[in-house]
């Protein structure tokens, strides 16, 4: 659940994380099929990963909150949140490439690769140069554990702004040094643009969301405006080029723009229980979808079935649906038990100082 240091829900960060997931979701499910790799579909799943880590900047800045705090507690926290149901379908994975090896294209069981993915730490996959872990999604979950790391680092800090302005001036030097980093190694993994949507989430929270929440209609519709033009032009962009500080920029400022149009929006949709849903199985939405994807285009391959036919169509829908109603079975039955052990640890701690976890 999104909150702000002070506990308050953001509705539209809800909403918001959903749809950055159902992009996800909806550009790989056509992707993964024979030929349908097109331009705007790897824009779309790469552009909701960005939106995703613009809320992760955001959020998770507000939850560590304006001053002091704890910070072996607050990483247990974010362990704990996020962990769980990645060590299990990265286990998941690792199973079937030991069982059944010959229905992966790319992916092998290696016992160091394994550790490591479980660890978050970023090691090639043997043999090549994927610097994905075993569970391919999970190379953005490294970039948020490290950015999790970062803000533990700044538990001395006495006020939300300074917290924010350290991490801003690591990030932006992170980037810098990227440009000096051999690619494809483990310093180039970190030293990476793929920093810049993190700095665009600090710099909303710094702007204080409930600020930008009271904005002048008129100034909401210019936002909306800018918005929609920055996103228009990101699909004008060739897919390699978001690997590029131009595509990231482009990109970045697109996602920048998007959340902060939501939260524009936050007295407009709060207390919409759709919208909280949403925001529920986003991440169980995003571990699970390609298990459902995969399964999915082995039958219809094994069926002949092409995604450009009707039958093909109807099967992608198919296949959307099944994701999101596993997602809600895996969040109903796997992440909210756990969110409500992690409330009883804390109640039970007695840390009122610090700020609730929220879910990235």
């Amino acid at each position: 659940m999104d909150r702000t240091g002070g506990g308050k829900q953001l509705y539209s960060i809800q909403a918001l994380r959903g749809l950055a997931a159902f992009l996800v979701v909806f550009a790989h499910s056509i992707e993964h099929g024979p030929g349908h790799a097109t331009n705007a579909v790897m824009l779309t799943a790469r552009f909701g990963v960005d939106i995703f880590f613009v809320i992760s900047g955001l959020v998770v800045l507000l939850a560590a909150g304006p001053g002091q705090f704890a910070p072996i507690d607050f990483m247990k926290r974010r362990l704990w949140r996020v962990a769980p149901l990645y060590w299990a379908t990265t286990l998941f994975v690792a199973l079937t490439a030991i069982i059944v090896p010959k229905i992966f294209l790319t992916t092998t069981f290696d016992l160091r690769y394994l550790v490591n993915s479980l660890l978050f730490i970023p090691d090639a996959r043997p043999g090549s140069l994927d610097w994905r872990p075993l569970f391919k999604l999970g190379w953005t979950l490294n970039y948020e554990m490290f950015f999790y790391g970062l803000i533990a680092l700044t538990f001395w800090c006495r006020s939300l702004v300074l917290r924010g302005q350290i991490l801003v001036t690591t990030l932006v030097g992170l980037m810098i040094y990227a440009a000096f980093v051999p690619a494809r190694s483990f310093s180039a993994f970190y030293a990476s643009y793929n920093l810049l949507p993190f700095i665009a989430g600090v710099a909303l929270a710094m702007l204080v969301p409930q600020r930008i929440a009271k904005l002048p209609k008129s100034t909401r519709v210019v936002g909306l405006v800018i918005a929609i033009a920055a996103t228009v032009a990101f699909y004008q962009t060739p897919f390699p080029d978001t690997k590029l500080l131009r595509g990231h920029i482009l990109m970045g400022a697109a996602a920048f723009m998007i959340v902060a149009g939501a939260l524009s929006l936050e007295y407009k949709i709060r207390g919409v229980a759709w919208f909280k849903w949403c925001g529920d199985v986003s991440y169980s939405l995003y571990l699970t979808h390609m298990f459902v994807i995969g399964a999915g285009w082995a039958v219809l391959k094994r069926l002949e079935i092409g995604g450009s036919s009707v039958a093909g169509y109807v099967a992608i829908a198919c296949m959307i649906a099944t994701a999101l109603v596993v997602a809600d079975l895996t969040y109903r039955f796997v992440e909210r038990p756990l969110l409500r052990a992690i409330g009883r640890r804390q109640k039970a701690a007695a840390l009122p100082a610090e700020a609730p976890a929220i879910s990235t």
